[in-house]
């Protein structure tokens, strides 16, 4: 039991730093900007976000992955209803985000005043 106390300690730690992938699990589709996201399509899989505190993490499947034709890859996840005592939105960027075997500061996220939250980690194209 203390070692599942520690273990969920380090990864809060590590959360306030970093965003947290976890193995991909089954999801429901996202339909967003026009596109549902469906399984097997990298999409799915938990991901965590940073909460209104900064502190925290809050975990989501509705997330994917996109590799681009140049090698940059992006990350997206959405969240609703992330509690929001603030009254305004929050905004979050600059932070580490571990992305299909990449680390990356080219991340943003945005929680509104009404909980609804995005989450964008890009690894740029490797140099050529």
């Amino acid at each position: 039991m203390n070692k599942k106390i520690a273990l969920l300690g380090v990864l809060a730690t590590v959360a306030t730093a970093a965003v947290l992938l976890i193995a991909p699990a089954t999801g429901g589709a996202y339909v967003g900007n026009g596109q549902a996201w469906q399984p097997g399509d990298n999409s799915g899989f938990s991901c965590g976000v940073i909460d209104q505190t900064g502190a925290g993490t809050v975990y989501t499947t509705i997330s994917k992955i996109t590799y681009g034709s140049d090698g940059s890859v992006t990350l997206i996840c959405k969240l609703q209803n992330v509690p929001n005592s603030t009254g305004h939105a929050i905004a979050y960027a600059g932070f580490l985000c571990g992305v299909a075997g990449n680390d990356t500061t080219a991340t943003t996220e945005t929680i509104s005043k009404t909980g609804n939250t995005t989450l964008v980690c890009y690894v740029p194209p490797p140099p050529v």
